[in-house]
């Protein structure tokens, strides 16, 4: 098993690579949790990866994706940046047909609050397109979390992990 850790501006992500299988924990501001704080998300989704948003998604209301993207956690839109990012670069790679499936969870009473478990089935046979892939997932990622940044500040607790903060209009 490979583990490495990455530290974004606004998330930090651990991920536990095994051959078929890969484990991130994706840690986020207990304050922006979810995409309802940045009312740009679609958009941004359509303008920079419009096929994220055809993804089969599985929840509760059996929403589409689409649908799901304006009010879904930040966790679980990055899962499903992630494995679009990985479908489309493994293709690039000469696959003719390439899926790649997902499962977000997180339990707030046991753990603090912006702390997500994705399990996606890529792993190390999958090196040849995955941190080109996590690359491009994290910069979209944050780019819709900077789309917030009009509204709500970013500061550092005392740990150094971002934390929300309303910015007076």
């Amino acid at each position: 098993m490979q583990n490495f850790s990455y530290n974004c501006q606004y998330f930090s992500l651990k991920i536990a690579q095994k051959k078929h299988t890969s484990n991130i924990v994706f840690t986020i501001s207990p304050s922006f949790v979810t995409t309802k704080m940045a009312p740009q998300t679609l958009s941004i989704l359509k303008s920079n990866l419009p096929s994220v948003l055809r993804t089969k998604c599985f929840n509760d209301k059996n929403l589409s994706f689409e649908k799901e993207v304006v009010k879904t956690e930040i966790g679980h839109l990055f899962e499903h940046i992630f494995i679009e990012n990985l479908s489309l670069l493994k293709i690039q790679n000469g696959f003719d047909y390439a899926e790649f499936n997902g499962r977000t969870s997180w339990n707030w009473n046991k753990e603090e609050t912006g702390i997500f478990h994705i399990f996606i089935d890529a792993g190390k046979e999958d090196d040849a397109y995955f941190f080109e892939a996590l690359k491009e997932s994290i910069l979209l990622t944050n780019s819709v979390i900077e789309s917030s940044l009009s509204i709500y500040d970013f500061e550092q607790n005392k740990n150094g992990q971002p934390v929300m903060a309303t910015r007076s209009l």
